[in-house]
């Protein structure tokens, strides 16, 4: 679902949290979103740093990525 913000020139820039929206819609269908609770997964990068630059690397090639897509995924990368 694709949310369109109203945004000011005073939160320009500013990160929004998303329960915090005035009416909230769906710029592809105009629904309201709906809030629920989600699971989330967090790995230790540096532990699997080398395979993971492999993989980035074979399949930037293979997936047809962008070169923008490969530069930051990178630079996520030097991060670790």
């Amino acid at each position: 679902m694709i949310l369109h913000l109203r945004i000011n020139a005073r939160n320009a820039g500013k990160l929004l949290n998303p329960t915090e929206l005035m009416e909230p819609r769906c710029k592809v269908c105009g629904n309201t979103p709906c809030i629920r609770d989600t699971d989330h997964l967090f790995l230790e990068l540096p532990l699997l740093k080398d395979k993971l630059e492999a993989y980035v690397n074979n399949m930037s090639v293979s997936g047809g990525w962008s070169q923008n897509a490969i530069h930051t995924t990178h630079a996520w990368l030097r991060r670790t």
